[in-house]
Parts: C-alpha cells; sequence; structure tokens
C-alpha cells in the first residue's frame, strides 16, 4: 500500500501502520507481527467490524486509527490463529511486550 494513500478500511489501515512502526529496532529474532495478507479471513473482518464499532460508538478517529487499531492488529497478527481460538490472556501478553 502506498504510504499516500488513505486507509478505507481496518486492514488498510493496520497494515499503513506497520509500514511506519519502527520494528528495526526489535532484537534480532524478536517476533514481529504478521500484515494482514498472513491472517485467517475471519480476524480481518473481526478487525474491521471492531473498527466500525468504536467508530459508530463515538471514539476519536485518531484514537482509533493509532491506539486501538494498531493494537488489536499487534494481537492478531501475532497469533496466527482464528480469533476464536485466542487466549486473551496469553496472546494479549505477546502484543503487550
Amino acid at each position: 500500500m502506498s504510504p499516500r494513500k488513505k486507509a478505507t478500511n481496518a486492514a488498510e489501515r493496520y497494515d499503513l501502520n506497520r509500514l511506519f512502526s519502527h520494528d528495526h529496532r526489535l532484537p534480532p529474532g524478536y517476533p514481529a507481527p504478521q500484515p494482514t495478507a498472513a491472517w485467517p479471513l475471519e480476524n480481518i473482518v473481526l478487525l474491521d467490524r471492531y473498527w466500525e464499532w468504536l467508530l459508530s460508538g463515538g471514539a476519536s478517529p485518531k484514537e482509533v486509527y493509532f491506539l486501538y487499531i494498531p493494537m488489536a492488529g499487534h494481537v492478531l497478527g501475532l497469533n496466527l490463529k482464528p480469533h476464536s481460538q485466542l487466549d486473551l490472556d496469553a496472546d494479549l501478553e505477546k502484543a503487550l511486550d
């Protein structure tokens, strides 16, 4: 995705955020979240529904774009399994690290 393109859905937003992330600062061998192209389709749908839910509930677009979507994306991008199989304690911990 071109950095000049405006994201039209949550997956594009997450991939755009990853483009500008500082992954190069991670220690060698440290796991990095995968782009949405590597995710199960149902997780992409979930992220998009989450985005819509946040915005429809009145959350600030900036907070959604730069906080909520990246964090949710990190959880999903570090755990490439269907969201119904996530262990919220263990899998969230990976993203928080």
